[in-house]
């Protein structure tokens, strides 16, 4: 069995809430969202079943790092209502993109069980 998760990073937190209030007025089924602490994701899969993870760093300001330089994370309720105010509407925010590979990453994880 193969399991593959892309991972979208988002540059700004406005950049996740546009992505997030467009999924939203699209009606794309989400499968849930996190807030990690040190970043914020949005949960979705694709046609295939095939995971997808939106997310953003945090400033690091609010990173709760150790003494000995661990980052700590946690699993907590993300805040769909602000991120969702956040965001631009969907004409806004497409015109608003000038150049989308100069701020996103996408990773791949493919795992063969």
């Amino acid at each position: 069995m193969v399991f593959i998760i892309w991972y979208f990073f988002c540059r700004l937190d406005e950049d996740l809430a546009n992505l997030f209030k467009h999924l939203l007025n699209l009606k794309i089924p989400l499968v849930g969202g996190a807030d990690h602490g040190y970043s914020e994701a949005i949960y979705l899969e694709d046609l295939e079943g095939n995971g997808i993870e939106l997310y953003r760093d945090k400033p690091v300001t609010v990173w709760d790092i150790r003494e000995d330089g661990r980052i700590i994370g946690v699993t907590e309720e993300l805040s769909a209502q602000d991120i969702y105010q956040l965001g631009k509407e969907i004409r806004a925010f497409l015109q608003s993109q000038k150049d989308w590979d100069s701020y996103r990453y996408i990773h791949l994880s493919v795992k063969i069980v």
